[in-house]
């Protein structure tokens, strides 16, 4: 039986130790320097009573939301185990803040998606009056996603998400108040690093899932996924760190890999998978000569910093304005596109203002919870919060994505398995860097190691798993290019009331596009099509 060592204990570690460890092939050694679950270590369990009776709920860091029509993988796993799933509520509230000395100020309220979440023509209707133009832009977008994801076009498209909206004439006012800070909130990173981000990868997640699919937590929280996927016999968790990776020189002929633990130790193993950011995985492998040094060198991942708390004096605006997730943005960024770098709040991790503020009002975002303790999560903390009252308090590290991203994720796939070392993560699978990338990748690789993950048939065509090449097989087409093709959506399958709907639509944004303007009796039919479609969206699954 072959010995494999997986370092990390993330979720793409834990998923590829499980489906390794459930094969007759493997046993699997799993490293974690903290000795907690890499997975949940940011998790706690938070009292949500003052009374005497405790009221305790799991908090996951960051939050976990999942939205089914984006994680079909991570539903394929979910569903397996068995896992109970609660419905969660996340529309977003935006402000403008003013810099002080050692604090921000609040100016004013930019945009509510409290109506428009529902996608109704009433509720539509309710949220434009509210906040007039800027909601109209932001129907226009979804249509344009819509429009490009349908057709295929995004899949030929290569620019970044800013150069797409500003060529098709979109109001400065709307990029910088409402498209880009939301987005921003949604893949953690900061406004900057949104305008870079490859066009159709948004798309995607606006048209697959994001906008089009309920959003749900695991009511355990994560711990509950993690303990599922460790529950294993040849799953060993070593809680220590690794130094370095490297061949067997004593033995080349043995083909396997040293690992030397933090306290000296050398352990010989025939494959090992890493399963941490880049920056720690191309730290592993600097005594190894390899060709992952160079591509895992290039990726760029930013720190998010997340705080649990109750500090409600943070909420500066009125508990009646108080939304799932609170989102506040520095009007210099609003006026000029600009931001001051300067930092205050920790010195132990400073934050700039480079990223908006996100408080996560827990309470409002899961309904299940009846407590009368309001609890806030806040990430990138941008006013002090008061000690006593933190639960919980980490940093973790977000892949940068910018059109190139999808070269080096190519670069990496090809490399994978190379003097049998595998690298695994939501940086090495295409799409916005979350727990879809984890699983969908690891499930590749373990098919590459010779084992399959029991919760996906090899008969099921259909799975969008079974859509993609096997690293080291020969295919025409690299693995970025399965992905866009696989996520196409087939028009032919739709109702036929929908296409009708959708065909009219995509006629609107296709004249639209032609001229880049708005004329009121256009402007007004565009908005009724585009409600048409997205109330039929709630109605039928995709």
């Amino acid at each position: 039986m072959k010995r494999v060592a997986v370092v990390g204990s993330g979720l793409a570690g834990l998923t590829i130790a499980h489906i390794l460890a459930n094969s007759d092939d493997y046993v699997v050694d799993i490293y974690e320097k903290s000795g907690r679950i890499g997975m949940s270590s940011q998790s706690a369990s938070v009292n949500f009573s003052s009374g005497e009776v405790p009221d305790l709920h799991p908090v996951d860091a960051p939050m976990r939301m999942i939205a089914p029509g984006y994680y079909p993988n991570l539903m394929s796993l979910i569903e397996h185990f068995d896992i109970e799933l609660v419905r969660a509520k996340i529309y977003s509230t935006i402000f403008s803040y003013e810099k002080l000395e050692d604090d921000i100020k609040i100016k004013e309220k930019l945009f509510d998606f409290n109506t428009i979440k529902n996608a109704s023509i009433w509720n539509l209707s309710q949220s434009l009056y509210k906040s007039g133009i800027l909601g109209i832009e932001y129907a226009r977008f979804l249509t344009t996603a819509a429009y490009f994801k349908i057709t295929g076009k995004s899949n030929d498209l290569n620019c970044s998400l800013i150069e797409f909206v500003t060529e098709r004439g979109y109001s400065t006012e709307f990029i910088r108040t409402l498209l880009i800070p939301y987005i921003s909130s949604l893949v953690t990173c900061s406004l900057k690093d949104v305008e870079q981000y490859p066009a159709k990868v948004i798309f995607d997640f606006f048209e697959i899932g994001a906008f089009n699919s309920k959003l749900y937590k695991v009511k355990g929280g994560v711990n509950t996924m993690c303990e599922k996927l460790l529950d294993h016999p040849k799953i060993n968790m070593i809680p220590i760190g690794v130094k370095s990776i490297k061949l067997n020189t004593k033995d080349q002929s043995s083909k396997k890999l040293v690992i030397t633990t933090d306290d000296d130790i050398e352990e010989l193993y025939d494959d090992v998978i890493i399963a941490t950011p880049p920056k720690q995985a191309h730290q592993l492998l600097k005594h190894q000569s390899t060709s992952f040094n160079d591509i895992l060198g290039d990726i760029r991942c930013t720190p998010v910093k997340v705080t649990t708390h109750s500090d409600t004096s943070c909420m500066t605006h009125p508990k009646t304005e108080w939304a799932p997730n609170n989102l506040y943005i520095d009007e210099e960024y609003i006026q000029h596109g600009t931001i001051t770098t300067d930092t205050f709040c920790d010195a132990n991790h400073p934050i700039d203002f480079t990223s908006g503020m996100n408080h996560t009002y827990i309470n409002a975002s899961q309904p299940h919870i009846q407590g009368d303790i309001n609890v806030i999560q806040t990430t990138n903390p941008l006013v002090p919060i008061r000690e006593d009252l933190i639960i919980k308090s980490g940093v973790f590290w977000r892949a940068y994505f910018d059109p190139s991203s999808e070269q080096n994720i190519d670069k990496l796939d090809k490399l994978q398995g190379t003097d049998n070392i595998w690298v695994v993560g939501s940086y090495t699978f295409p799409g916005v860097p979350l727990l879809e990338g984890c699983i969908a990748n690891s499930i590749r690789i373990a098919k590459a190691m010779g084992a399959s993950a029991p919760w996906i048939s090899e008969k099921d065509s259909n799975h969008p798993i079974n859509k993609y090449n096997i690293p080291g097989t020969s295919t025409k087409q690299s693995l970025t290019q399965a992905y866009y093709t696989s996520a196409k959506v087939n028009f032919q399958k739709l109702p036929y009331l929908y296409q009708i709907v959708t065909l009219m639509f995509m006629i609107m944004i296709e004249c639209m596009l032609s001229v880049q303007l708005f004329y009121p009796l256009t402007l007004l039919i565009f908005l009724l099509i585009n409600s048409a479609r997205l109330v039929l969206t709630t109605l039928i699954q995709i």
